[in-house]
């Protein structure tokens, strides 16, 4: 079953060539349920947390390809040429009007600002540091959705400690941004 209309997680990049060539010659998928990636970890652990069904979720990335080495963290490469990103978000915008997401989900800073070059809505999204957490709507694409920045799940280790949302601290401020923007819930009914 394709989640047409659920929550699209939009990352910054898959992987490192070495890292991906490894999981791919061990036959272990980078979100396979045996040993996930760190990001993968994390991500099911806030999914379970906010309570979002995975099947209701579409996983992509906001640059297409791997990162040369083994180094996954850090600016994409491909990110310095606009002809590249502008076929990316060229590719990103194609996704968005075919799944048709309620809900648009970036995870880190650097799919924060991809998106917030997408939509003239988002455009407080751009700078860094980081905003403050809330959930908006947009239109991407012809599409009106909701959007919601999340910190990146491979560093939640450094960073969700000091994440706060309403009354919430840590993964479960992440979990009430997603579950507001998901499911609707009013993280502080009060």
């Amino acid at each position: 079953m394709v989640p047409f209309g659920g929550v699209m997680f939009v990352g910054h990049n898959l992987d490192s060539e070495t890292a991906f060539l490894s999981r791919l010659a061990s036959g272990q998928a980078h979100g396979g349920p045996e040993r996930p990636m760190r990001t993968w970890r994390n991500l099911y652990r806030l999914l379970e947390t906010a309570g979002v069904e995975p099947a209701t979720c579409f996983f992509t990335n906001a640059y297409v390809g791997l990162k040369a080495g083994n180094k996954p963290r850090g600016t994409f490469p491909g990110a310095a040429d606009p002809a590249f990103s502008a076929w990316c978000r060229n590719f990103l915008g194609e996704q968005i009007a075919v799944m048709r997401p309620s809900v648009v989900a970036t995870l880190g800073t650097d799919a924060r600002q991809f998106l917030a070059t997408m939509t003239p809505e988002l455009a407080a999204w751009a700078p860094r540091p980081n905003p403050p957490p809330g959930v908006e709507r947009a239109l991407l694409v012809g599409v009106t959705t909701t959007a919601v920045a999340l910190l990146h799940p491979s560093g939640y280790y450094g960073s969700l400690g000091r994440r706060r949302y309403c009354d919430f601290s840590g993964l479960d401020a992440e979990a009430a941004l997603l579950r507001e923007a998901a499911l609707g819930v009013d993280p502080d009914p009060g």
